[in-house]
């Protein structure tokens, strides 16, 4: 019997050491990814920083192009790209705004209510132009012929 103890006392200890083993591997495995992780949204963090730069360049480029500063032709080529889609966008607003029967604001581009004298964003004055037209009444008389 005491051979009997001995030996499950040696298997417990055998199973102890490996288990021991797996948790340290486990542990160290679990540690690399969540090292792994945190250098992955580090380096998201700095991708989004880049393009945030990025864009801030190409915005003062088309800003100088807008106050008609001489650009490269590269880069010519590229705002005559955003003006077309700047005028697309304005024409899908106008759509939108006619379906919504509501006007445009000229400056912020805010839809408001066709009756609206003044933005309600940013308060500016909608003009009449962009004021959908209302129905007008046309008076016929009748002209007789003086025959």
């Amino acid at each position: 019997m005491d051979k009997f103890i001995d030996a499950l006392k040696k298997g417990f200890s055998v199973v102890a050491s490996e288990t021991k083993k797996i948790s340290k591997t486990v542990a160290g495995k679990t540690n690399t990814l969540v090292d792994v992780t945190k250098l992955n949204i580090a380096l998201s963090d700095t991708e989004k920083k880049i393009s945030a730069i990025y864009e801030k360049i190409g915005k003062t480029v088309y800003e100088k192009y807008s106050e008609g500063a001489p650009v490269t032709d590269a880069f010519s080529d590229l705002c005559e790209e955003i003006d077309a889609f700047v005028a697309e966008q304005e024409s899908l607003k106008a759509q939108i705004a006619e379906l919504k029967n509501a006007v445009s604001c000229p400056e912020c581009g805010q839809n408001n209510d066709k009756n609206s004298v003044f933005c309600s964003k940013c308060g500016a004055k909608l003009t009449q132009d962009s004021v959908e037209n209302e129905d007008k009444v046309i008076e016929v008389t009748d002209i007789e012929d003086d025959e």
